[in-house]
């Protein structure tokens, strides 16, 4: 790997936004781009600038991060699914925790906002939140796999 993860997580802190004063992004024609379920997803799932900024322009760094991804982080989306389903606040929020680095990384901006709000929602003891929270994962996570999947299709 060109880069450690701190080195990674200083340059996300410094690209993406305070998603704590943002809970949902809004297009340019007014609808509601958000997981909290108020309208239709516009924007694409993966923010390609964040990734290729973070690469320096790499087209095959950015090409072969999202080949990557979806095996990457296969094992943590298991972990996280088993820790909610057996109520394990402290792994729901660990797995949560460490997928939301990983989806920041390739621009998953979205699916990184989710993870936050699980972990935070398992720190909290909040747990009730964590199956509805998991419904939007679940979809977030298709979309992000898909995209991820098709991009070799798609030049940057």
């Amino acid at each position: 790997k060109p880069a450690s993860l701190d080195d990674l997580r200083g340059v996300l802190e410094k690209l993406l936004p305070d998603r704590d004063a943002e809970t949902s992004t809004h297009s340019g024609n007014g609808q509601k781009n958000g997981f909290n379920g108020a309208a239709t997803q516009i924007e694409p799932p993966i923010d390609i600038g964040v990734l290729s900024k973070l690469v320096g322009g790499n087209e095959e760094l950015v090409n072969g991060c999202l080949r990557d991804f979806p095996r990457e982080s296969a094992s943590i989306v298991i972990e996280l699914r088993e820790a909610c389903q057996v109520g394990q606040s402290e792994r729901v929020a660990a797995a949560a925790h460490k997928l939301r680095s990983s989806a920041l990384t390739v621009g998953a901006t979205q699916l990184g906002t989710i993870c936050t709000s699980l972990e935070q929602a398992a720190r909290s003891g909040t747990t009730e939140t964590l199956g509805e929270l998991m419904g939007h994962f679940e979809t977030e996570l298709v979309s992000v796999e898909d995209f991820c999947g098709n991009w070799g299709q798609t030049p940057i």
